[in-house]
């Protein structure tokens, strides 16, 4: 088994999703995820949920991020694509981590 982690998913390819919400990891390298759109590992991803304000809703026992609301939170403006904080391109800036609203205990 490799511990690669799968391709990171674009602001394309999360813009384009027929699914309102997306999971946070998946052994399935073909399921677009927040780990995957954060090219971090399921460890961290999980990490960034519970401690910043990622937006999530819980359904049925699972937390879920809502796409639109993603790419607000990333700083994509909805109208055009286009990366409002950075000039990245496509691809998530690695500087998203600094922007985490760490909750106060």
């Amino acid at each position: 088994m490799s511990s690669e982690n799968p391709p990171r998913v674009t602001v394309s390819e999360l813009r384009a999703l027929d699914e309102p919400l997306i999971g946070i990891w998946s052994r399935n390298p073909n399921h677009v995820t927040f780990a995957r759109v954060l090219n971090k590992p399921r460890a961290t991803a999980y990490y960034f949920v519970e401690h910043s304000d990622v937006p999530r809703v819980e359904v049925g026992g699972r937390t879920l991020i809502p796409v639109p609301a993603l790419l607000r939170w990333l700083g994509v403006d909805l109208d055009d694509g286009r990366s409002a904080p950075n000039s990245a391109g496509d691809v998530v800036d690695p500087s998203v981590d600094v922007r985490l609203s760490l909750k106060s205990a």
